[in-house]
């Protein structure tokens, strides 16, 4: 009867041990701590120079990559023209781009004059 019980025992231990590891690595599978988690890449095309680009780069896409763990690609286009011809390049071959910041407010029109900040670019 001794024995019965003892391999009931050794077989409930091993059991209970397998299922802990598939627990674990069900927790591993999908964990919620950032530092194992993948981080989101992100591709931006943005109408701006190369030192404008590098300033938002540090200024205003760093603080935002850290806090949400993402990683930015930034894509310059000097011109309106550019960022179109960009565009239509990705319409026909995705390449993953998500963004396209082309300051539309800053074209000029036939009635509006020219924003003193877009005369500056």
């Amino acid at each position: 009867m001794r024995r019965v019980w003892r391999g009931l025992l050794v077989d409930g231990l091993v059991v209970l041990g397998i299922l802990v590891n598939v627990g674990f690595l069900l927790i591993n599978l999908h964990p919620e701590r950032p530092h194992l988690a993948r981080r989101t890449k992100a591709r931006i095309l943005l109408r701006a120079s190369e030192p404008r680009i590098r300033w938002m780069r540090e200024n205003e896409f760093a603080e935002f990559a850290v806090a949400n763990d993402v990683e930015f690609e930034l894509v310059g286009a000097r011109t309106f023209e550019d960022v179109h011809q960009k565009l239509i390049e990705e319409k026909q071959h995705p390449a993953g781009l998500l963004l396209a910041d082309v300051d539309a407010w800053c074209v000029p029109s036939r009635t509006a004059p020219i924003p003193p900040i877009c005369a500056r670019r």
